[in-house]
């Protein structure tokens, strides 16, 4: 019985790690998402998967060495799109050099 509370309780506690359901809330974490009032947009939030989210993709070589077909194929997709992000960006701050053709209007605003 004591066995069986305890796998509980540690099976309890690797959730409340997860997923920023302390037992104060996740305010309590850190002040910094206390301060920026983003408590309330990880409250019940995977934080392991928001991690990986946020993370770019790995260098090439890094990709060169992954084994799984699928993984390699998302990180290529991921190299790809942040590329062409960052290329959009260029041309959108820079518009002297694209003959003003491009701006960028929410940067206006």
């Amino acid at each position: 019985m004591l066995a069986t509370y305890g796998g509980n309780l540690a099976a309890d506690k690797e959730g409340r790690r997860r997923t920023a359901d302390g037992a104060g809330g996740v305010d309590v974490e850190s002040t910094w998402v206390k301060e920026i009032s983003w408590a309330k947009h990880f409250e019940g939030k995977d934080l392991v998967e928001l991690y990986e989210a946020g993370t770019g993709p790995v260098s090439g070589a890094a990709r060169a060495r992954l084994r799984d077909a699928a993984a390699k194929e998302k990180q290529q997709r991921l190299a790809r799109l942040g590329g062409s992000f960052d290329r959009e960006m260029a041309r959108c701050y820079r518009p002297e050099q694209t003959g003003g053709a491009a701006v960028w209007y929410e940067g206006l605003r």
